[in-house]
């Protein structure tokens, strides 16, 4: 499960409109309390966990606050898990005001074009936060997060962006369903291959982006013997290669990565969606 997790109460009241003629892009207005409280590990490891088990949740400043924003999506379909053909745009501006302060603005750019046989997918993500910097909503890039050949969001900051590009080709065979008995069917399995780039970047603008940054969580450096924060930032920007097998349209993919920008072992990589 590559996630974090905080206890967050809210209530929200919400109103969207609908933008163009065909109705595939909206804006929407939303607003209403909210309370963080922080959860702690109460168990290591679950049936199915090898290794360390579970990782500890990452730190937060705890506090009740106003919670309001706005979203602007063009073409939503492109921007979601499942990655349409065409091009998709989402611009979200969030605050909290009260007892926790921070206002966070978001940009993404997806698109996915057929070139003859191959496929590309592309998508550029870039976000700032404005004034103050609590650690529940830095930003933090790594493994899951668009640099595959990178630890668990090995890096993080209030200033981040990310770029990545993946080139894939569906073999023409096992692309019909499956069908089964009572009416059942499987998707195609519909095998192929695909290569894929990544970039990203991320900093810390202040001294107080840099307390959020040791607020998530702090390790011992063996070679200083130092305090250092579990995510930092990325000191340039940083870049990864992967090669995948994927299967069911895209859907499924598995391969490996490992750096471009420095020398660095390959890596088992994976993900379910066609999102990336």
């Amino acid at each position: 499960d590559h996630f974090d997790y905080l206890d967050r109460w809210s209530a929200t009241a919400s109103v969207t409109r609908m933008l163009g003629s065909g109705g595939r892009s909206f804006l929407r207005i939303e607003a209403g309390p909210a309370q963080d409280r922080a959860v702690e590990q109460n168990i290591s490891r679950g049936l199915f966990v090898e290794g360390e088990g579970f990782r500890p949740n990452r730190g937060i400043h705890e506090g009740s606050y106003f919670s309001s924003g706005a979203v602007l999506e063009l073409n939503p379909q492109v921007t979601g898990l499942f990655v349409n053909r065409g091009v998709g745009v989402r611009l979200r501006y969030d605050r909290a005001d009260g007892g926790l302060q921070w206002q966070r603005l978001e940009a993404r750019v997806a698109a996915r074009r057929p070139i003859g046989p191959l496929d590309l997918h592309a998508r550029v993500d870039a976000g700032t936060l404005i004034g103050d910097a609590v650690p529940q909503v830095l930003f933090e890039i790594g493994q899951w997060e668009g640099l595959s050949a990178y630890r668990y969001k090995e890096f993080g900051g209030d200033r981040a962006a990310s770029g990545r590009a993946l080139l894939g080709y569906t073999l023409p065979v096992l692309r019909a369903p499956i069908r089964l008995p009572n009416r059942l069917f499987i998707p195609g399995i519909a095998p192929g291959v695909a290569v894929g780039v990544q970039g990203g970047w991320a900093e810390a603008s202040s001294e107080a982006a840099w307390r959020a940054l040791r607020d998530l969580g702090t390790f011992t450096d063996t070679s200083t013997g130092m305090q250092m924060p579990i995510s930092r930032p990325t000191d340039g920007i940083r870049a990864s290669g992967e090669v995948l097998l994927t299967l069911f349209n895209g859907t499924l993919a598995l391969g490996v990565a490992r750096p471009l920008d420095r020398s660095g072992p390959w890596r088992f990589t994976g993900r379910i969606g066609q999102g990336f």
